[in-house]
Formats: C-alpha cells, sequence, structure tokens
C-alpha cells in the first residue's frame, strides 16, 4: 500500500479534523445591525364553516397577509370580506385551493383590513394564516 494512503481517506481535499482545529470563530452577527426588529408575524387558525356561515377574522388595520385554504376534497368555500358571505357575493375557494393576499406597510400589494367571512354548502376545514404588523413601540 502507498505511503499516502496511510491515516488518510482518498483523495479528500482536506483532512476530517479540520474543523476541530483551534482559531477564530465565525461571528454569523458581525456587520449586522442588530437593533432591527422584524415587526411583521403571522398567526394560524383552524376553521369548520358550513352552511350557516361564520366570521373567520375580525376586521383588522394591521393586516398585511392572508391566506385562507380550503382543505376539503369536494366542497367549494365562498369568502367575503366586510360582509355576510353567501353564494352570490362572494370568491369562490375551489376544493384544496388557497387564496392568497399580500400587502404591507409600504403600499404596493393590497390585504384588505376588514373582516373576513365564509360560507360553505357543506362543513368544509379550512386553515386561515394572517400575517400582521406590530405597531411601532413608544420611546419614553
Amino acid at each position: 500500500m502507498p505511503r499516502y494512503f496511510r491515516n488518510q481517506l482518498g483523495d479528500l481535499p482536506e483532512s476530517l479534523g479540520r474543523e476541530r482545529r483551534g482559531g477564530r470563530v465565525f461571528d454569523p452577527t458581525s456587520g449586522l445591525a442588530l437593533d432591527w426588529v422584524n415587526r411583521y408575524k403571522t398567526s394560524n387558525f383552524g376553521f369548520i364553516v358550513g352552511p350557516g356561515g361564520a366570521q373567520l377574522l375580525q376586521g383588522n388595520k394591521l393586516r398585511t397577509y392572508l391566506l385562507v385554504q380550503n382543505k376539503d376534497a369536494a366542497t367549494d368555500l365562498i369568502l367575503s370580506f366586510g360582509s355576510e358571505a353567501n353564494l352570490f357575493n362572494g370568491i369562490i375557494i375551489i376544493p384544496r385551493g388557497n387564496y392568497e393576499l399580500i400587502g404591507g406597510e409600504g403600499g404596493g400589494a393590497f390585504c384588505p383590513p376588514d373582516s373576513v367571512n365564509a360560507f360553505a354548502t357543506a362543513d368544509v376545514n379550512i386553515v386561515v394564516v394572517e400575517g400582521t404588523l406590530s405597531p411601532y413601540e413608544m420611546q419614553e
């Protein structure tokens, strides 16, 4: 057996003990502004909605993201904003489909601040994800 194969694993570019060697530790926060805070947060809600309809979310002026997913395999979900959902005035979300709205503090896309209401002709399982913008903390 040739000498260079002893105590080595073939053609590896570096020894396996490299990460165990002493030296400077990499700091992933170097050069970052640590006073920055992500003010966006999300909340998940599960609902069962049927022929009686339901208000899924109250109005929220800080809402910046909304995802409504119809998890049912056969029944459409009807969605409306600011008014009661029914077959005549709502958005249809097909079975296993979803409806996503993206907005934000700086403008651009739109996410309605109104209440979110749903209706279905039979009981359906749905998931709602709401993203909100936390208000700025007041300095005293």
